[in-house]
């Protein structure tokens, strides 16, 4: 059932109602409406009762579609514990597909980014579309692609990307399959594996998914945005790499179609001017880096961006390393401590930016022990998260040697730096 027809089917069933509620007053005021409205009030009541579901059900669409998430998925809930016992009754033309709902229950779970609970809905998604006869694999492979990003979220890289790639082996193997469905989850796929620090593999299938988009015209706008997120997920990469002139032109090329369909103030055009900030910064344009930064910063409090978003976090941490580059020591403070605890508070996998990040600011400061205690809990949460042997690790190992040679601690550092140079670069054979 599409839109319309949801919207046509779910306001039908309450014009009836009404028509039938106004009928019972009617009753009620004629000679003997005892003997009516009894029956009439109970039959309304019915009906009611059985089209709520339903109804809410789409007013959590409406919602969803206005990125009204935490209302959307209230309603969801809601909607989708009186549809079970909707369910009960045979026949029911009241009842909805309970299999759609979660789904979108589950979607609405990855953008509030609460990761525990995405997991446990995608994995009993996972159960019941298994068990049908005959299994749809194209919901299975869209199940498996959603949670690889809920274990994305919790910082879980491994079994994120696991999920991903079990989403491309279904879906690969059906010959039906469109190219753009398999683009838009290699593109996932070169997500997860980007976070993990596994740089080579998240290009090759970052570029996989580019090279089948430009096989396709774009026929719409969605299939324009997922292009957009794919070379912004790229331009992401090559941050990493250094190649910062490849970067900056996909990072630009990626917010002029967010402008072109969500405007100037938009979640979307925040992650670009941020983004675009991070990039400059990278390249030590400092002064530039500031104005996307701050640009981004003005964005999202006229949107009012939910700030315990990980968006917001990394936009925090950005503007504070800009700060602390321009010896703006106490901004980069402000910026970087609420970054922290709103982290701390979530539990957030991206904990060991904020870390690094004062551990950086607290060295140009002077404030060693500070300093010396935040490089230390930036290694142990990478080492963690990613392993010894990880380019996050060394980068943070890169850093701390510095550290220790700037304050004389030159025997500590010579281990330090030995261990960083023991981690090859991501495109070293």
């Amino acid at each position: 059932m599409n839109d319309k027809d949801q919207f046509e089917s779910y306001y039908l069933n309450y014009f009836c109602s009404l028509i039938l509620l106004a009928f019972t007053i009617y009753i009620n005021i004629l000679p003997e409406s005892h003997k009516y409205f009894n029956k009439l009030i109970f039959l309304n009541i019915a009906i009611l009762f059985l089209t709520v579901p339903i109804t809410l059900n789409f007013l959590a669409q409406r919602l969803f579609i206005g990125k009204k998430y935490q209302f959307a998925n209230y309603l969801l809930k809601c909607s989708n514990k009186l549809n079970q016992l909707n369910q009960i009754i045979p026949g029911n033309p009241f009842a909805f597909d309970k299999n759609q709902a979660l789904t979108l229950e589950l979607i609405c779970l990855i953008r509030l980014e609460r990761g525990i609970e995405a997991e446990n809905t995608a994995n009993y998604l996972l159960n019941l579309y298994q068990h049908e006869t005959p299994p749809n694999n194209f919901k299975i492979s869209e199940i498996y692609s959603l949670l690889g990003i809920a274990l994305k979220l919790q910082g879980k890289y491994d079994a994120s990307s696991k999920a991903q790639q079990k989403s491309i082996e279904i879906i690969e193997t059906d010959p039906t399959t469109n190219k753009l469905d398999i683009a838009n989850k290699l593109s996932d796929l070169s997500a997860s594996l980007y976070l993990k620090g596994a740089l080579k593999e998240a290009l090759m299938y970052g570029n996989r998914a580019l090279a089948l988009r430009k096989l396709a015209s774009f026929n719409d706008k969605s299939q324009e945005i997922t292009y957009a997120m794919n070379v912004n997920n790229l331009a992401n990469i090559y941050t990493r790499i250094h190649d910062y002139q490849q970067a900056e032109n996909l990072y630009q090329e990626s917010l002029d179609i967010k402008l072109k369909y969500f405007g100037e103030y938009s979640q979307e055009s925040v992650l670009g001017y941020n983004n675009l900030g991070w990039v400059n910064l990278k390249q030590a344009n400092y002064e530039k880096a500031l104005n996307y930064l701050t640009q981004a910063i003005a964005i999202a409090e006229n949107v009012n961006i939910d700030k315990s978003l990980s968006i917001y976090q990394h936009l925090l941490c950005n503007l504070g390393n800009t700060y602390t580059k321009l010896n703006q020591y106490d901004l980069a403070k402000v910026n970087l401590l609420e970054s922290l605890t709103t982290r701390e508070k979530n539990n957030s996998p991206e904990l060991h930016e904020s870390y690094h990040s004062l551990a950086i600011l607290y060295s140009a400061t002077n404030d060693n022990d500070l300093a010396k205690s935040y490089f230390i809990k930036t290694l142990n949460l990478k080492e963690k998260l990613f392993g010894k042997n990880n380019y996050h690790t060394k980068e943070t190992l890169t850093d701390y040697a510095i550290f220790l040679r700037k304050t004389n601690q030159n025997a500590n550092a010579l281990s330090i730096e030995k261990q960083a140079q023991s981690i090859k670069e991501p495109f070293t054979n």
